[in-house]
Formats: structure tokens, C-alpha cells, sequence
């Protein structure tokens, strides 16, 4: 399996594969960075850009382990402050170990620029990329995160240091697998999995209290209330009140204080508490929202005032909220009752027998997953492409052409797969649906154009293209519903729930890959690209 395979687990791409295995990830690295050299080290690719500088990935040679090296940007190397919280960043990490922090290695100066050398935590995945992907997570998952990142905040503040920028974007998640997570279920699947803290780059330290007090450094989204306002005290508790605005959004998927502009956001949470997460989701438990509620008092003094108290509340309420723990709660009182269960295990194999062996795995099976939700399930011409989150508007993630481009979808297709999906032009443009064989050769196309003087649509197979005249046009912003079903001799294409084509095949349909194309400086967005093969495409 080529790297170009593999899935894209954050917002970075696989650019190559160690001798290992192991997925490397990152962007090429540019020409003005092809030169960059640290003794001992090997730069790979580049991970992410910043305010203060770039991220690279990097092979320590004498280890044979990789890193993760932060550079600081050419022209804040002579800026003090820059550097002073650069250092301050060094420092700090190296007296944290702790497995819910990201550790340091090293920081190296050069006439090339300033370095941090640290650990590199395998996969990208952030939590913000958790809730980019899935909008928001399970309370059982959202509480465990919660409780993790509250342990490693707890090993700072025993050594007297406050993060003061504790967010989604902040907090990395330990992915060392090929694949991405499907539901955010399989996030703790692996025994090495966990959060971690990374970016301390404005933690305070108790020792500088007096000279950062007032200064609103931070993430207005997350940051307390005290961080903004001149002589109050910040201290772990600041961190409590991040982390519980982080589980806030977690839980239910968006932010309690979100104004059009940073000082409108910093208005909202003016001695405000953070509201009830349930008047957003009636399913959150009664336990969690008190937590998230407590965590949120705009006073320092009515949050918790310590760790302890809060991660073993966390703990026991993400043990509370996992189904496999109320699963097993509620057999284990009936093991005593032999008649019952054997009652119960016939009316379960009747039932069975009365749906039929298909209807019940279809009952128990995993739900679909849209293949819209990230890019990591496609190949091609990724950098054309992005993800787009889903929103008040659009209620699940999107894939979109950043500017045209084709993806080819990984997975593999034939007779009795089925595809739907929605698609949408929002001003002028013209996307092409295809199925291919190995070679590249078209077997099968749907295409939408939307001009200024009209909207066209055409189906065909095996070159041959035919005009569709009875598909009443949705307006620039609604989407326009396809579903396809593959057989060895022909494609049957409903759009709008209305049979629109049947396209025969010169030849019988074997292994095909789905397309998706967009002309060059044109904008489509797809969604709820969902795949079904077998019984389950019926």
C-alpha cells in the first residue's frame, strides 16, 4: 500500500512511509526550508504553519525515532518576546513528563533560526479535528478526553505552571494506526491511545504571577474570564474553566460564548456562567452538565479548586455513561434467573427467525459512515480539495474543490454496491461523477452543469453520453440527492428519489473505483457519501 493510500488522520497529509510502517505525515518540504540542517537531526516534511513559526517532522539519527521540530519564523528570531516564550516554552515542557503531555527533547540555536525538538505524537489528530470530523463526541468519550487532559494539567500544577490556553486545537490525541477512526467509539481501541497537552507556549509559571496578571493572552472561545481583566489572579483554575468550555463543545458540538468578534466573546462571559449544555442536547446526563456547569462559573472561587475532586468526578461519570458499562449492569442481576433467560433466548431467536437472518445483522451492524468526512478515505489530487465542517447550514461535514481537481475514492466497487450521496454547486460550475476501472477508463458518468444561461445534466457509459431532461433544478444552495446502483450489466441512477436513468454496460462491471471531478477554478461541495455493498445495498 502506497502512502498515497493511506488515510488522512488530521488535516495533514501521508506523504511517505518509514521503514517501520509507520505513516509519515506533512506537506513536501518547500525549497526555502530544503536546506534547513540541525546535527543529528533529519527534516522529513512540514506539518503545520503557525503565528509563531512552522512544525516539522524529523528523524533524530541516532535514536532512529521521529520528532517534531518548532521553528521559529525568520522574522520573530530577533523579537525578544518571541523568543523569551519560546524559551519559556523549553523550559516548561522539560520539567513536565507526564504521558498526557507532549515532552521536549532539546532547544537548539543556529544562524538558521531558533529550534524546540520535541515529541512527536503519531497521527495529528487533534481534538478539534475529533469534532471537525464527527461535530461532536459520545458523553462517555468526551468526559474520558476530559479527565486525561485533566491529569496532565494536574502533573503542571504541581510544578507551579498554568497552561492558560487549554482548547480543542491544543489538545493532540496519541493515533498510532493506518487507518482513521471511523466513530469516535473506536478512539480508545488501542492501549496506547490518550490525549495530550502540546503548545505551552504562554503557560505561566506561579513565580511570574505579578508580571502576566491582566493580560489577555489566550483563546477567547476558551480562555476564563479572569485572564482578560487586569489584577485578577490566574491559576489552575483558569485551566478548569478552558477545559470545561473544551467539554462543553465536545458534548454538544458548538460553544456557549461565541460572539462575531473577540471583544463581543469576551462581553458574553462577562460574569456569565456557562448555561446548561442540556438546553442544546437533551440526551447529555443530568452528571455531566453539572460537571461542565461547575467547571464554567465565571468566579474562580465557585469552580472545583483542585484535581482530584475533578478527575475522579469525570472518571466516574465517563464510566456511567458508557454503554458497554450499562450493558453490563443490567444482565448481571438476571444471571440468578435461569428460567427467564432461557424465555428471553427464545424470544430472541423467534424474533430472529420472524426477520430473517438479513434483517437482523442489518439491525446489529455498525452505522454507515460517510465518506465525506474526511479526505483520508480518497486519493488524487487532495491538495485541490478540503473538508468543510458542519454547521447551522450544513448539518453534516462536506467535502469540497478548493479550485477544481479529481479524487478517486479508495475503496474498491462492483455489481451490488450502491452509492448516495448529495451534491451541490452554490454558484456557477460543473462536476463529473464517474465510475472507473483499473486502467482509468470510464465505465459510467453522471454530470450537472450549472451556468449562468443553463443547467444541464447527462448520464452515459463506456463513451456514450445522453441528455437527462427530467431533473427539476434546486437552487444554488440546495443539493441535489444521487443515488446509484451497480450491476454486472448496467447502473440504475435515481436522482431525488426518482428512477431517472437505467445505463447499460457494453461490458459486465468488475472492480471500479468511484470519481469525482471538478473544473479547474470551480467550486462543488459533496456530502453523506455513503457506500453499501451486498444485502446491504438493497
Amino acid at each position: 500500500m502506497g502512502p498515497d493510500q493511506h488515510a488522512e488522520l488530521g488535516m495533514t497529509t501521508v506523504i511517505a512511509e518509514g521503514p517501520d510502517g509507520m505513516l509519515l505525515p506533512g506537506s513536501p518540504l518547500t525549497p526555502e526550508f530544503q536546506n534547513l540542517a540541525l546535527p543529528g537531526l533529519e527534516f522529513v516534511s512540514v506539518l503545520g504553519k503557525g503565528g509563531m513559526g512552522v512544525v516539522f517532522l524529523a528523524r533524530q539519527q541516532r535514536l532512529d525515532r521521529l520528532v517534531a521540530v518548532k521553528m521559529l519564523s525568520p522574522d520573530l528570531a530577533n523579537n525578544q518576546a518571541f523568543v523569551s516564550r519560546l524559551e519559556r516554552e523549553a523550559m516548561t515542557l522539560a520539567t513536565l513528563s507526564h504521558a498526557n503531555v507532549v515532552g521536549c527533547h532539546d532547544m537548539v540555536s543556529t544562524d538558521q533560526g531558533r529550534f524546540l525538538i520535541m515529541e512527536f505524537v503519531p497521527g495529528q489528530l487533534s481534538v478539534a479535528g475529533l469534532l471537525l470530523r464527527f461535530h461532536k463526541l459520545p458523553e462517555h468519550v468526551a468526559l474520558r478526553i476530559a479527565a486525561e487532559v485533566a491529569r496532565g494539567l494536574s502533573c503542571a500544577q504541581e510544578k507551579g505552571i498554568t497552561h492558560r490556553d487549554i482548547k480543542p486545537d491544543n489538545l493532540q490525541f496519541y493515533w498510532d494506526t493506518r487507518v482513521p477512526p471511523r466513530t469516535p467509539d473506536e478512539l480508545y481501541r488501542f492501549p496506547n491511545a490518550r490525549v495530550m497537552i502540546c503548545d505551552f507556549g504562554i503557560a505561566l509559571s506561579e513565580h511570574a504571577q505579578d508580571s502576566q496578571s491582566g493580560k489577555a493572552i489566550g483563546s477567547p472561545l476558551y480562555m476564563a474570564p479572569e485572564q482578560y481583566v487586569a489584577g485578577r489572579v490566574i491559576d489552575h483554575r483558569s485551566d478548569i474553566y478552558a477545559l470545561g468550555i473544551t467539554l462543553y463543545h465536545m458534548l454538544t458540538g458548538s460553544l456557549p460564548f461565541a460572539g462575531e468578534t473577540r471583544e463581543e466573546t469576551l462581553k458574553l462571559k462577562a460574569r456569565t456562567n456557562v448555561p446548561d449544555p442540556r438546553a442544546r442536547d437533551k440526551t447529555i446526563s443530568e452528571t455531566a452538565a453539572r460537571i461542565v456547569q461547575r467547571m464554567g462559573k465565571w468566579q474562580p472561587e465557585e469552580r472545583y479548586d483542585n484535581y482530584t475532586e475533578l478527575i475522579a468526578e469525570l472518571e466516574a461519570a465517563a464510566r456511567a455513561a458508557d454503554p458497554r458499562t450499562r450493558r453490563r449492569h443490567r444482565w448481571i442481576p438476571h444471571f440468578s434467573f435461569l428460567g427467564g433467560l432461557a424465555l428471553g433466548g427464545a424470544c430472541f431467536f423467534a424474533i430472529g427467525a420472524f426477520i430473517g437472518g438479513r434483517r437482523l445483522a442489518q439491525l446489529f451492524a455498525d452505522p454507515p459512515i460517510s465518506r465525506a468526512v474526511t479526505l483520508g478515505y480518497w486519493e488524487g489530487e487532495r491538495a485541490s480539495w478540503r473538508l468543510a465542517p458542519a454547521d447551522a447550514e450544513m448539518p453534516s461535514p462536506a467535502i469540497m474543490s478548493n479550485g477544481g481537481g479529481e479524487l478517486r475514492l479508495l475503496q474498491r466497487l462492483g455489481p451490488g454496491s450502491r452509492v448516495q450521496l448529495k451534491i451541490r454547486i452554490p454558484i456557477a460550475g460543473h462536476a463529473h461523477i464517474s465510475l472507473v476501472d483499473k486502467e482509468q477508463n470510464e465505465r459510467w458518468h453522471f454530470a450537472w452543469s450549472r451556468l449562468v444561461s443553463a443547467v444541464t445534466y447527462s448520464s452515459g457509459a463506456d463513451g456514450q453520453s445522453i441528455p437527462l431532461a427530467e431533473i427539476a433544478s434546486p437552487k444554488p444552495m440546495d443539493w441535489l440527492d444521487l443515488d446509484f446502483r451497480l450491476g454486472s450489466k448496467r447502473v440504475v441512477l435515481l436522482v431525488n428519489g426518482e428512477m431517472t436513468s437505467v445505463v447499460p454496460l457494453k461490458e459486465p462491471l468488475a472492480d471500479c473505483q468511484l470519481r469525482l471531478l471538478v473544473k479547474e477554478g470551480m467550486i462543488v461541495q459533496f456530502r453523506d457519501i455513503f457506500i453499501t455493498t451486498g444485502s446491504q445495498a438493497q
